[in-house]
């Protein structure tokens, strides 16, 4: 083996390894309530901007959709399973040549839908809960549901940053069903030298109310990282990534700290069905407390 040899198979494993820790945190773990697997796991027909459960196993989405970097692709898939753990179950779809990271995953979420709705709008605290994302910035609104967002993922050194440049649309079938798309935003001004820019395809995460206390969840990811990744590298993405998200999705929601915000607000007059009394209680908790102990104690106080 020649050294010019030797250091490209050097350097080439020493991406990969950094590249084992994007999105799954291999020496960490995620701390949270058990979420628990609902039995029926249906799938998410794409439909326009409005995402529906489907009776079937398969994605179907237009191949000329938008937010498919000009390219057609075969987005009807056929799931197979993976895993199931935490209560999670996760399936993989079929790598294409161009290395696309296709996987599903299904649970049932101990956090009422509203919950898990504010942690989805509520970007600027996204970092704290999903695997190695390092920073999220809403660049546009293009209408009350629909804006362009840029989401970056930190990985280990060497690896450099992975960019997400996306048009993300939420969307309502009917009360009790929120859905949060995203697809490629297609504008190369949004890159950013240091930064490779990922393949968004298709995602999709979509919410339905069980109860007050739990939601259905389902999350699609069709995309590529950038980049060379081996074949290992996917099928650990493909397992920890989604497991992670959730679980901290579900952690997030359940904070003490949970507090309205503006994105929550303009969600709410367009699906006015968001607001319940239950959640106007979660939402005013935090700004009493707050209050509460901004009040000076001592002999003199008297604080109702």
């Amino acid at each position: 083996m020649t050294r010019n040899t030797m250091f490209e198979f050097t350097f080439g494993f020493t991406v990969a390894v950094g590249l084992c820790s994007l999105f799954t945190g291999c020496l960490t773990t995620t701390s949270a309530p058990r979420a628990r697997i609902l039995n029926a796991t249906p799938t998410i027909t794409q439909t326009g901007t409005a995402a529906t459960f489907g009776k079937t196993n398969d994605l179907v989405r237009p191949a000329n959709a938008p937010g498919v970097q000009g390219k057609r692709h075969d987005l009807t898939l056929e799931w197979e399973f993976l895993d199931d753990e935490e209560g999670i179950e996760i399936y993989k779809g079929p790598a294409d040549d161009e290395g696309t990271l296709p996987f599903r995953a299904v649970t049932t979420l101990d956090a009422p839908l509203q919950s898990l709705a504010l942690v989805m709008v509520d970007y600027r605290r996204k970092p704290e809960w999903a695997p190695k994302l390092a920073a999220v910035r809403v660049l546009s609104s293009l209408s009350d549901r629909k804006y362009v967002f840029q989401e970056r993922y930190d990985p280990p050194w060497p690896a450099q940053d992975r960019l997400f440049n996306c048009i993300g649309t939420i969307s309502s079938e009917h009360p009790g069903n929120l859905t949060f798309t995203a697809t490629n935003a297609n504008d190369p001004s949004l890159d950013e030298d240091g930064c490779v820019t990922s393949d968004v395809q298709y995602s999709c995460i979509a919410m339905t109310a069980l109860s007050d206390t739990q939601t259905k969840v389902e999350f699609i990811f069709l995309g590529h990282l950038g980049g060379w990744i081996p074949d290992w590298l996917n099928n650990m993405l493909q397992k920890r990534w989604p497991k992670k998200f959730l679980l901290g999705m579900q952690a997030q929601a359940c904070k003490p700290d949970l507090h309205s915000t503006m994105e929550y607000e303009r969600i709410c007059e367009v699906f006015a069905w968001l607001r319940n009394e239950r959640m106007e209680a979660v939402l005013e908790a935090p700004a009493r407390r707050e209050t509460s102990s901004a009040s000076p104690s001592g002999d003199g106080d008297r604080t109702p």
